[in-house]
C-alpha cells in the first residue's frame, strides 16, 4: 500500500503599515490617513473629514484647518514643532496630549475649536479668538508664550500652571486649580477669569479690568503675621471669594458678593443675543438682536476704562418695528 507524502505550504502574509511623509507643501482631503508626517505646510481642506491613524509627526512647517473641516488625531496625541491655524467653524480633536513645542509653535483658533482628550503643555504662544473655544480634559502647563483670549473666546482646563504674559477679554476656568509662578494676566472688556483653588508666587500679579471667581481656597505665600502677596493693585478688577475666612491680600481689588461677572450683567436678560467683535484701530462692531416687544427709543452705548465711571459714545435709535429685530453698530472706545 503506498503512502502519499502531502506537503503542506505556509503562506506568512507580513502586513506593513504604509506611512505617510510630506515634505512639500500638500492639501489632503477627506479621509484616513496612517502614520502621517510633515516638516512644511499641511492643509486640511474646507469642509473635509480627516483622520489621522497611528502615529502623527509634526517635524515641522505648518498645519491650517480651514472653514468648517475637522481633523481628528486618534491615537498617540500630537507633539508640533510648527504652528496651528484654525479657521473658522474648524475642529482639531486630539485623543492624548498636545505639545506646542518651541517659541515658534504658535496656535491660532479664529472661530474654531479645539478640544484636548488629554494634557497640554505650550511653550509658544496660543490665541483663542473671538467666537473660539478651547477644551482641554487634563492641565495645561504654559511656558513663556503666553495666552491669549480674545472676547467671546473661552478656554477651559482641568488645572493651569501659568508662567509669562497671559492677556484674557473672554472667559478662562480651570475646573480644580490654577498655580501662578510667575508673569501676569492682564484682564480688559469683560474679561473672567473662574477657578475653585487658586496659589500665586508673586505679588500684584492681576492687572487691568475684569473678574475673578475663586470659589474654595486662595493661596498667596502668607503666613503668621504677614498678609502675603498682594493679588493686584488695580482696582478695576473685581473678585468674588467664596473661601473660608482669612487675611489673604487681594490688594485693591474690589470684592463682591455675587460670583456674577458685573460687566456681563449690565444687559437686560431679554438681551439673549449680543457680541463685540474687534476690529482696527480700537473699533468694535456690536451686534444684537432686540426682544420682540421692544418697547426702547434709543440704545445708548458707554465705555468704561476702570469698569466704575462711564460714558456715552453712540446712541442709537430704535428700529420701532416688530419681529426679529437685530441691531449692527460700528464704535470706536476713544481709548
Amino acid at each position: 500500500m503506498k503512502k502519499l507524502s502531502v506537503t503542506l505550504l505556509a503562506v506568512f502574509v507580513l502586513s506593513v503599515a504604509v506611512a505617510a511623509w510630506y515634505s512639500n507643501n500638500i492639501t489632503l482631503q477627506s479621509g484616513n490617513y496612517q502614520n502621517t508626517g510633515w516638516n512644511q505646510t499641511l492643509t486640511i481642506a474646507a469642509n473635509s473629514d480627516v483622520k489621522f491613524t497611528g502615529s502623527t509627526n509634526f517635524a515641522g512647517g505648518h498645519l491650517i484647518i480651514k472653514e468648517n473641516a475637522t481633523l481628528t488625531i486618534q491615537s498617540q496625541g500630537l507633539s508640533a514643532n510648527g504652528s496651528i491655524t484654525l479657521e473658522a467653524g474648524a475642529s482639531l480633536i486630539v485623543n492624548g496630549n498636545l505639545a506646542l513645542n518651541s517659541g515658534s509653535s504658535i496656535l491660532r483658533i479664529n472661530k474654531g475649536t479645539v478640544t484636548v482628550s488629554g494634557n497640554l503643555t505650550q511653550s509658544g504662544p496660543m490665541e483663542i479668538g473671538t467666537g473660539s473655544v478651547m477644551n482641554v480634559n487634563g492641565d495645561i502647563s504654559s511656558g513663556n508664550g503666553g495666552i491669549t483670549i480674545l472676547p467671546d473666546g473661552r478656554l477651559t482646563a482641568r488645572r493651569f500652571t501659568l508662567n509669562g504674559s497671559n492677556n484674557v477679554s473672554g472667559f478662562m476656568e480651570a475646573t480644580q486649580s490654577v498655580l501662578i509662578n510667575g508673569g501676569s494676566l492682564n484682564f480688559s472688556g469683560c474679561g473672567d477669569f473662574r477657578t475653585p483653588a487658586l496659589e500665586i508666587r508673586n505679588g500684584n500679579l492681576f492687572t487691568g479690568n475684569g473678574f475673578v471667581a475663586v470659589t474654595q481656597t486662595f493661596s498667596n505665600g502668607r503666613s503668621s503675621g504677614w498678609s502675603g502677596h498682594p493679588l493686584t493693585n488695580s482696582n478695576g478688577i473685581g473678585v468674588f471669594y467664596g473661601g473660608p475666612a482669612n487675611n489673604a491680600n487681594w490688594g485693591a481689588a474690589t470684592m463682591t458678593s455675587s460670583a456674577t461677572n458685573p460687566c456681563l450683567s449690565i444687559l437686560p436678560v431679554s438681551f439673549e443675543k449680543f457680541k463685540a467683535v474687534p476690529q482696527t484701530n480700537n473699533n468694535y462692531m456690536l451686534e444684537w438682536t432686540a426682544p420682540e416687544n421692544e418697547e426702547t427709543e434709543s440704545y445708548e452705548i458707554q465705555v468704561s476704562d476702570d469698569n466704575i465711571n462711564f460714558r456715552t459714545i453712540e446712541i442709537v435709535p430704535a428700529k420701532g418695528q416688530k419681529g426679529d429685530l437685530r441691531y449692527q453698530q460700528k464704535v470706536n472706545l476713544g481709548f
